[in-house]
């Protein structure tokens, strides 16, 4: 079982991923931070998309997508707006 804390905002319970069956021994994150790889001493190696899980995480919590301001400021505007909750409505002046 791997824990994830942001260590900006300590006092949520860490994201709990879980999948190996013995010790975790090796955690790396990719340099963008989206993937984490894991090995185990049940002799695998994991990869966790962790946008997917945050997304997840997100989704759970709020009740539309971001607006196209919100997606200004938090992702940029380098990046094409999309919904990363489907199965929401879109945020305002959305499209």
């Amino acid at each position: 079982m791997i824990r994830l804390w942001d260590l900006r905002q300590p006092n949520p319970p860490p994201v709990v991923l879980k999948g190996h069956k013995d010790n975790v021994n090796s955690v790396a994150f990719s340099p963008d931070g989206a993937r984490l790889a894991s090995g185990s001493d049940d002799g695998t190696v994991r990869l966790w998309d962790l946008w997917t899980r945050a997304a997840d995480l997100v989704c759970a919590a709020v009740k539309q997508n971001l607006s196209m301001e919100e997606w200004r400021l938090f992702v940029g505007e380098q990046t094409p707006y999309q919904r990363t909750c489907p199965n929401l409505p879109p945020g305002p002046g959305a499209r």
